[in-house]
Parts: structure tokens; C-alpha cells; sequence
């Protein structure tokens, strides 16, 4: 159904966060030297979105979901189209300001957050068009969500994506985004053809294995730091119609692993997944394994020969989900008030 993509060996984050840009290579660092308020507003770039300076919208860019820190940035940019970005870039760059990408502020460490500076609020470069049934171009505000309502429409869908729909395009592809298909399909990272990066010294340039390769290459996964991920070209697959998941149950740390590794390297499911959670009715702790087979027909699934040879102490009977359905697992669980 799909074909396997390459593997990552850097992918250092298993959750998404979106863009922050904290130390550039030779694209230009300039506007790192920060001043505490910006030019007169007649010095001002001209754009088709807007600079917001009321309290509200900068206090709202002001935290991160990890909550460790408050910076309140002095402007938040809110581009209409991709050609502001760079716009605001080069007057950062000309005035000292700092700036920093956001897309659902799921950075945890405040990598989002720039203190007196400008945040680009990038939930508004949100457009997703269908290219051909091979690919599907994205800006870096759209959700994962937007992009699957439009390609399963279609039959179709990227091989890998995180496992919450609500995150941004470009906050994915800048944290490298692993998926619970990641063991056969790669990572989120592997399975894009064409980015279109703004660099520190304020280019917009499009970029691709074949074209601006390291650029290409740095900016996937790159936390932010070789420039600003503004659109995506993804490769598409052929969506399943079903997806039929069991849990299965360990007691013991290294059993548990041994098998998570059975599973991964072996991948004879689509789906796999590990947790961790406390041990019910006293302390310590049990784990579990989460396999998933994508089907054209639930009925047909039978797990038998996936678990042979494997040793956990129980399993949970098999749930089937349509595909879209298994797409959502997490939006209930990730909206939960603590996360916020």
C-alpha cells in the first residue's frame, strides 16, 4: 500500500514544535542583536497581512505549551501570503529586531518565543492544494488535519505524519516528526520533495534534493536553525480504507523491548506504538504495545502471525477504525486541559 521511505538516523524529537529561528550558519544572524522597541511605523514593511501591536495577540504568543517560559514579543506578524515573511525578515535584519516562527506552539523550551521581537504567526499561511495524485502542496500553518480532509477525499494520503492532526505543516517538517508508521515509512522528513525556506539574509528560495540540496537538507529537521520552513511539497500514498489495532500488555521493561524491536525491525504491521503507565492499584510501572494492520477489510485481520514468537502477558481484542477515524486517535487526549 505504501513503499518504504528512508530512515533519519538525527530524528532527535519524537513531538512536534514549531519554527524558531536562534543561531543561523552563513544565511545571516543580524538581527540577533536585538533593540527593545521597532522603527517608527512609517519605516515600516509594506505587506498583505498585518502587524499586530495590541496586548492581547502578543500575550498570546507570549508562552509555549512546555510553560517554562514568558516572552512577550513587541509584534506579531500575521502574513497573508508567503511573500511577507521575508519582507519582515529584511527589516529585522536592517533594524536589529529579533524574530522567531510559530505555528501551535507545541515548542517546549520556548524555541517559539523571542522577547521584545517579532513572532510570525504563521497559522494564517494555511493553504493546501492538491498538485497531482502523487504530491500535495502545503503551507506552514496548515494543519495535518486540513491536509488529509483534502487528500482522502481523493484516496490518498502522506505515508507518515505525526498522530496529532491539529499540529502545523511546518512545525512537523522543522522537528522532523516521527509517526507510529515511521518504522516502515520513514520519517515525516523523508517524505517531502520540495520546501520553500526563507533564509536569515531574507530569500525566498525553493528547495529539493535536486535543487538548493543543503539548504533542502538542513531545514528538514532542523529546529528552525537554517531558516523558515513557509511551504511543503508531500508525497502522497493510496489511503487504506480500515485500520484494526490491539493493545498488548507487559509486566517487564526488557520484554517489552525486545519485542518493540521484534516489531520494528521485522514490521509486519503499519501501526506501532509503545506507552508507558503507572502500574494500576500500586506503585511502579506497566507497558504496553499498540499494533495496527491497514486494511481494505477488517474482517480479514488476523494477528496470530504477527505475535507468534512475541511474549507479552495479555492482549486486548482487535478495534477497527475507518482511516479517517484512526487519523483523529489523538485529538480528544491532546486538547486535554493540561496539556494546555
Amino acid at each position: 500500500m505504501f513503499s518504504p521511505g528512508t530512515r533519519r538516523d538525527f530524528l532527535r524529537i519524537v513531538s512536534a514544535s514549531a519554527v524558531s529561528l536562534s543561531a543561523l550558519p552563513e544565511w545571516g544572524r543580524a538581527w540577533w542583536f536585538a533593540e527593545t522597541t521597532l522603527p517608527r511605523s512609517k519605516d515600516l514593511p509594506k505587506i498583505d497581512g498585518a502587524l499586530i501591536f495590541n496586548d492581547e495577540a502578543r500575550e498570546r504568543m507570549a508562552t509555549d505549551i512546555g510553560g517554562n517560559f514568558h516572552r512577550l514579543p513587541v509584534a506579531v506578524l500575521r502574513p497573508r501570503s508567503v511573500e511577507d515573511v521575508p519582507k519582515v525578515v529584511h527589516f529585522a535584519n536592517k533594524n536589529g529586531v529579533r524574530i522567531a516562527m510559530r505555528g501551535q506552539g507545541h515548542s517546549q523550551y520556548g524555541q517559539t518565543l523571542v522577547q521584545d521581537g517579532i513572532v510570525i504567526d504563521s497559522s494564517t499561511l494555511n493553504a493546501v492544494r492538491l498538485k497531482d495524485e502523487r504530491t500535495v502542496d502545503a503551507q506552514a500553518g496548515a494543519s495535518w488535519g486540513e491536509v488529509t480532509h483534502l487528500t482522502l477525499a481523493q484516496g490518498l494520503t502522506p505515508p507518515a505524519m505525526g498522530d496529532t492532526m491539529t499540529l502545523s505543516v511546518g512545525g512537523i517538517l522543522s522537528a522532523g516528526g516521527v509517526s507510529n508508521s515511521s518504522h516502515l515509512f520513514g520519517g515525516v522528513v523523508d517524505n517531502v520533495e520540495e520546501l520553500d525556506v526563507v533564509t536569515g539574509a531574507g530569500d525566498l528560495l525553493r528547495c529539493s534534493a535536486q535543487r538548493n540540496k543543503g539548504l533542502f537538507e538542513l531545514a528538514l529537521a532542523g529546529m528552525g536553525q537554517c531558516g523558515l520552513i513557509v511551504g511543503a511539497r508531500l508525497r502522497l500514498a493510496p489511503a487504506p480504507r480500515w485500520v484494526v489495532r490491539r493493545d498488548l500488555e507487559y509486566d517487564d521493561l526488557t520484554t517489552f523491548l525486545s519485542d518493540h524491536r521484534t516489531l520494528a525491525i521485522q514490521a509486519p504491521v503499519e501501526h506501532l506504538g509503545g506507552y508507558v503507565l503507572p502500574r494500576e492499584g500500586g506503585p511502579g510501572w506497566r507497558f504496553r504495545i499498540n499494533i495496527g494492520k491497514f486494511c481494505a477489510s477488517p474482517e480479514k485481520i488476523d494477528f496470530g502471525a504477527v505475535e507468534s514468537g512475541l511474549h507479552f502477558k495479555s492482549h486486548s481484542e482487535p478495534i477497527a477504525q475507518s482511516f479517517s477515524d484512526y487519523l483523529q486517535r489523538e485529538v480528544a487526549r491532546n486538547a486535554a486541559p493540561w496539556l494546555r
